[in-house]
């Protein structure tokens, strides 16, 4: 797994992505976010919140928006 942080203006998550074998030899990629005593498992292709973790709404979208953002990158 590899660990990196990500920020909003508003908060600050640590998070690690693990690449995994996924269907047809094409990798699955999930992402584990960590902040206090709360970890959400989203996937990265497409974007799933697999758990929540006990974050608010409001920290999910941001998870989610910094994701998408991560994967608008990747694409390019």
């Amino acid at each position: 797994m590899k660990a990196v942080t990500l920020w909003s203006d508003e908060l600050v998550f640590s998070a690690a992505a693990k690449w995994l074998e996924g269907e047809a030899g094409k990798p699955s990629i999930d992402i584990h976010v960590e902040r206090d005593d709360k970890v959400a498992k989203f996937w990265f292709d497409p974007i799933r919140l697999q758990n929540n973790g006990g974050f608010s709404r409001f920290e999910l979208s941001e998870i989610w928006r910094i994701i998408y953002n991560a994967q608008l990158k990747v694409a390019i």
